[in-house]
């Protein structure tokens, strides 16, 4: 089976990341690893051991890059992916359903 890479862009996210986190760990399809670039935020993007915890992948990366924008910091993150498919999502969106990756994989 193919493994899933989730890739986020985020800037400024520490008010909104958490529940974009949460969505992706409620997914019926665990992805393979996350990979959160963190593009300049003014106070530095920090992943609580709390939400690490809630995926079954120990696989979270978290990049620091200064700030290039959203369409960099997307790139970015899909160079350090390494799983078969990439899934962007900003750190602001929620999977709202939670078979989103189930689905994008069929």
């Amino acid at each position: 089976m193919a493994c899933i890479s989730v890739c986020i862009a985020a800037y400024n996210a520490d008010a909104y990341i958490n529940e974009c986190l949460l969505s992706i760990a409620r997914q019926t399809l665990q992805p393979y690893e996350v990979v959160i670039v963190d593009d300049g935020s003014k106070i530095p993007l920090e992943i609580s051991t709390e939400i690490r915890g809630l995926f079954q992948t120990q696989c979270i990366r978290l990049i620091r890059t200064k700030n290039c924008g959203p369409y960099a910091a997307r790139r970015f993150a899909i160079e350090y992916a390494t799983g078969d498919i990439v899934v962007c999502v900003d750190s602001d969106d929620e999977l709202a359903e939670s078979r989103s990756l189930e689905k994008m994989m069929q």
